[in-house]
């Protein structure tokens, strides 16, 4: 969004100073993405009566950078962003990496949570 309004200054030669951010594009495509995204397959899990286990499943399929599961944590465990304990949780989880650091997101009851 950013990005687009300064072009859009610098084509009608509006005085600014360029600022600097970091490109978010991995992430909305990973939350959003129409073919694939948390989003989609959130819904698809719900409307197919599906589980937070199968939710879960087709996340670890998007190998997204960042994306962190437990299945995938030990190719990006050297990423200070991801917290080490996640790995030895007892819950199921993962974890949506952006520039401010990891959040980590319990999928217990994620697909029902999602049908209300």
């Amino acid at each position: 969004m950013l990005e687009a309004e300064q072009v859009e200054y610098g084509e009608e030669s509006i005085n600014w100073s360029a600022v600097s951010f970091p490109n978010n594009r991995d992430i909305l495509q990973v939350i959003g993405s129409a073919k694939g995204g948390i989003l989609r397959i959130l819904n698809e899990e719900g409307f197919t009566n599906g589980n937070d286990e199968g939710f879960l499943r087709k996340l670890v399929a998007l190998d997204s950078p960042c994306l962190v599961t437990k299945e995938s944590f030990d190719k990006k465990m050297g990423d200070a962003r991801v917290d080490k304990k996640h790995k030895v949780s007892s819950f199921k989880w993962f974890c949506i990496k952006h520039f401010a650091g990891g959040v980590v997101y319990n999928v217990d009851k994620f697909v029902e949570k999602n049908k209300d």
